[in-house]
């Protein structure tokens, strides 16, 4: 029987970090109850379902969160640009006396 492994020892598995492994293991297998902690057989037959079920869940969120990632890149973009910084104006503040 193979040992159990936590949350972040999957996360390594899985290669990616522990809060993703955990919001994972919640809409797969539910709330784990407070103060519990997440016990994860360890087998190379449970992992192999994991790594799968994991590929699975996190290209459903990805292609959910792809519209709003879009939106809020094309408009950090356009407040990006009516930003101008003028380089010549930050030169006409005095410099500080940094000799004494």
């Amino acid at each position: 029987m193979a040992e159990p492994l936590s949350a972040k020892q999957l996360a390594l598995h899985l290669k990616t970090d522990a809060r993703t492994t955990r919001k994972f293991l919640r809409a797969t297998f539910g709330l784990v109850g407070q103060g519990s902690r997440w016990s994860i057989e360890g087998t190379p037959k449970e992992l192999k379902k994991l790594t799968k079920d994991f590929a699975a869940w996190q290209e459903k969120n990805a292609t959910r969160a792809k519209p709003a990632d879009a939106e809020s890149k094309a408009s950090e973009a356009s407040e990006g640009d009516d930003e101008e910084i003028n380089l010549e104006e930050l030169d006409d503040h005095d410099d500080l006396d940094l000799d004494d």
